[in-house]
């Protein structure tokens, strides 16, 4: 698969898992479920409305939780804990 192809790929994943849904619920993530996954940085968590959870990682292995830049000038980065 080229990387066009592979591109193409998952922008569709993206878009078929995000376009069109609600974000209903933020929080950080809970300790218990951070410390089952032995990371270290507590993330922010976004939770939409179809139970779909999202969390940011820093790396594509999850090996840790991994903080959001943002565009707003005001609030440029929500960090982890």
């Amino acid at each position: 698969m080229s990387k066009n192809e592979v591109e193409k790929r998952w922008d569709k994943e993206a878009k078929d898992l995000l376009l069109g849904r609600t974000i209903v619920g933020v929080r950080y993530m809970p300790k218990n479920v951070v410390d089952a996954y032995f990371w270290n940085s507590r993330p922010i968590m976004m939770i939409l409305d179809d139970g779909t959870e999202i969390v940011p990682v820093i790396d594509p292995e999850c090996n840790d939780g991994g903080s959001l830049a943002t565009s707003k000038k005001a609030t440029p980065i929500i960090p982890t804990m």
